[in-house]
């Protein structure tokens, strides 16, 4: 119960965070928000994989020296693409256009590997349902993450 009292806590905090960086793109709004949905993913993982004592500091150890690399590319990828749509607006030639979407491109393939990089380096550290859990979790979080958001905006609204 203490956790899902926690979660609801992280994600009321980050909810209004998220309208914010809708409207305004300060860096430290988008620094404090990747903070606290990072927050409420380590949340998450401990709820949905169980870990045992020994296991959640070998886990945390291994995760969280891919994670930073992983949010870096991430913020790489956007800002390129918001890149390449401003040069295909403004009509640049096609070279470039060519030359910002192969590096585009080559961050994405980047950010997979880092992903993958990840999942490989926690597996030893769990039990193979463990890992199961885990690898599905990552498949939905940006989706449970988004129904979140939307969810709490809504009652925002309505009240």
């Amino acid at each position: 119960m203490k956790t899902i009292s926690v979660i609801t806590l992280l994600i009321c905090l980050a909810s209004p965070m998220v309208a914010q960086h809708w409207m305004d793109d300060g860096d430290s709004d988008k620094d404090r928000m990747r903070e606290k949905v990072e927050d409420l993913r380590k949340m998450k993982l401990l709820e949905v994989l169980d870990l045992k004592d020994d296991q959640v500091e070998k886990f945390f150890a291994v995760y969280n020296k891919h994670t930073k690399r992983i949010l870096d590319l991430r913020e790489k990828v956007l800002d390129d693409a918001k890149e390449l749509q401003s040069m295909i607006q403004k009509g640049a030639p096609d070279a470039d256009l060519v030359s910002a979407t192969a590096s585009l491109r080559n961050t994405i393939k980047e950010l997979g590997q880092e992903f993958d990089a990840r999942f490989e380096s926690v597996k030893p550290t769990l039990k193979l349902n463990q890992f199961a859990k885990y690898v599905v979790f990552e498949a939905r979080f940006q989706d449970e993450l988004q129904k979140m958001v939307m969810k709490r905006l809504r009652k925002q609204r309505d009240d």
